[in-house]
């Protein structure tokens, strides 16, 4: 896992390597990377949305990507209903950025995230990128 201490490519990175725990994902319609990324007023509200921080451990890194999510502005009415089912659920979730799915974890995450269709199970590398296998739980 790897945090930047600010917005930005540029930006200094931690890199922490606690991440034992399997992460789900579910892709919903497209999202235009562009659109956001080429539109000022909503790079200064997504720059705005920032956390000051970097996260702790997993929760907190759940819990700061949630509040940017919310902060960005970029939650699609597709993304809103996933988190709040995951919210019923208590599972912890936030969105893909940039892009239009959620990503979660925990007890309960793969079977809520099924409800809203094809769940990738994904492992956070040791060292760097690494495919363990691909495809999409059907």
């Amino acid at each position: 896992m790897e945090c930047r201490r600010e917005a930005g490519i540029s930006a200094e990175v931690m890199r922490w390597h606690d991440m034992s725990e399997p992460i789900f994902a579910v892709t919903l319609a497209p999202l235009s990377t562009e659109s956001v990324l080429n539109s000022p007023e909503v790079m200064n509200i997504v720059t705005a949305a920032f956390p000051d921080r970097c996260p702790r451990d997993l929760s907190d890194f759940f819990k700061l990507s949630r509040s940017f999510a919310e902060r960005s502005g970029l939650i699609s009415d597709d993304v809103r209903s996933v988190l709040d089912a995951c919210d019923d659920c208590q599972v912890q979730a936030s969105m893909t950025m940039l892009g239009n799915g959620v990503f979660a974890c925990g007890d309960g995450a793969e079977e809520v995230l099924k409800k809203f269709g094809g769940v990738y199970r994904l492992r956070v590398a040791e060292q760097g990128v690494d495919v363990i296998r691909g495809g999409v739980d059907e």
